[in-house]
């Protein structure tokens, strides 16, 4: 009985820092991942300097590109994300209102 308790917590501290060092591993890799999407408005601001310069201050964003469109925008942007899938990616559609575009008609992520 003595020697299977020893075995257990031999094997239960071997499996904790087996899964703590790949959980510190998932965090320490940071692929670069491209993300777009295109959206159509009613009523779209003059320019699309705030949304860029908001997109480019999301943690993990390291570039943002604003195309324009008919009546809309297509958006590039590439992020760092660890494979935890941290930072997680921006509410672009939650702030499209708060940024000038109104009237959201189409939405499309790629």
């Amino acid at each position: 009985m003595r020697y299977r308790l020893r075995t257990l917590l031999i094997a239960t501290a071997v499996v904790g820092a087996i899964l703590g060092l790949v959980m510190e591993t998932a965090r320490s890799i940071r692929p670069t991942n491209y993300h777009w999407l295109s959206a159509e408005f009613t009523e779209m601001p003059s320019r699309d300097v705030s949304l860029e310069e908001w997109l480019g201050r999301q943690p993990g964003v390291t570039s943002v590109h604003v195309d324009r469109e008919t009546n809309g925008i297509r958006i590039t942007w590439s992020m760092s994300r660890d494979l935890m899938g941290q930072p997680p990616l921006p509410d672009v559609r939650g702030n499209f209102d708060r940024l000038g575009y109104k009237g959201l008609k189409a939405y499309d992520e790629h």
